[in-house]
């Protein structure tokens, strides 16, 4: 039984490098509709994450006793994969430069706050993020919640499927 375990981990290892550029993470990673879901291959734990709404300040990993979510650079490949899956534009009128120089706790908040240009919106599309966002890996999860818990803006789900 472990060997089967060893092969799968080694299988979700070299898809999540060559799709993602993700080598370290052990889980079945798919990217659909803004989100980041991690499927565990050696537990039934799955770990969602909206990066439409992630700004990358790294309080989730900070809390995960077991190291389940890492802060990654979002770059290459993995920042392709994300600007694809997340369906929804930026609301116009949004833009943010580099130059800016926000912090994360300077940042828009999730679930639909009015922003400098006036417009409502409930989707940011991971345009105020400031270069790093969290992935998950559910095979390290526990399913204490910690960070679901702590994250400011509500966006991490940890559900263990049947």
């Amino acid at each position: 039984m472990e060997g089967k375990k060893d092969a799968i981990k080694e299988k979700m290892i070299k898809k999540n490098d060559r799709e993602f550029d993700l080598p370290d993470n052990t889980s079945d990673l798919s990217f659909s509709k803004g989100d980041v879901v991690s499927r565990g291959t050696i537990r039934n734990i799955a770990i969602s994450v909206d990066l439409r709404y992630c700004k990358g300040c790294g309080i989730c990993c900070d809390d995960c006793p077991t190291s389940a979510l890492v802060m990654v650079q979002e770059e290459g490949k993995l920042k392709k994969v994300i600007q694809k899956t997340v369906s929804e534009a930026v609301p116009v009128g949004i833009e943010v430069e580099k130059e800016a120089n926000l912090t994360w706790q300077k940042l828009p908040h999730h679930a639909g706050l009015i922003m400098a240009t006036g417009e409502k919106s409930d989707n940011l599309t991971g345009a105020w993020r400031v270069g790093e966002v969290v992935i998950p890996d559910s095979n390290h999860c526990v399913n204490c919640g910690l960070c679901s818990q702590v994250c400011p803006e509500g966006i991490i789900d940890v559900i263990v499927e049947e």
